[in-house]
């Protein structure tokens, strides 16, 4: 599933579409509810498609937190933060072969295709990647969509 958000007063191709898919997504709406709490408040359902958003103002407004955010360092220090917290979470056992390495209801090459015969696999939560280079593309769109909706 992915994120479509739409410009609602795009002042130029860059303010008419952004796109993120559900992992890259999650993380960078954390972080702007982080850095900007009320204005990201006002967001009621950040995480569905049902075409909820902010007004023009409200989004200039979140674009220029992230935007100081990303030129003081915070923005990078949060990704290497993030990216150390995602190393350090341990591996669970292989949910689909129950940790014995084997596939017992398909043949599979390399005993089981969710964790490749070890048995062990890294979490979900693991999966959900956040950088910097995709807050200044959400940057970049903020600032040129004249309010959004996700869609």
């Amino acid at each position: 599933m992915g994120m479509d958000v739409y410009g609602n007063n795009p002042k130029s191709e860059k303010g008419e579409y952004f796109r993120n898919n559900c992992w890259h997504w999650r993380p960078l709406w954390e972080y702007c509810e982080y850095v900007a709490p009320d204005i990201c408040k006002k967001v009621a359902s950040p995480g569905t498609n049902d075409g909820d958003g902010l007004g023009a103002r409200d989004s200039k407004k979140l674009a220029m937190v992230l935007e100081s955010m990303i030129k003081s360092g915070q923005t990078k220090a949060y990704e290497i933060a993030y990216d150390a917290k995602q190393a350090a979470l341990p591996d669970q056992v292989c949910e689909i072969c129950n940790g014995r390495g084997i596939r017992y209801d398909m043949s599979v090459a390399n005993g089981c295709n969710g964790c490749a015969g070890s048995g062990k696999r890294r979490p979900w939560a693991a999966e959900y990647p956040f950088s910097e280079e995709n807050v200044k593309n959400w940057v970049a769109f903020l600032k040129e969509c004249g309010g959004f909706k996700i869609c």
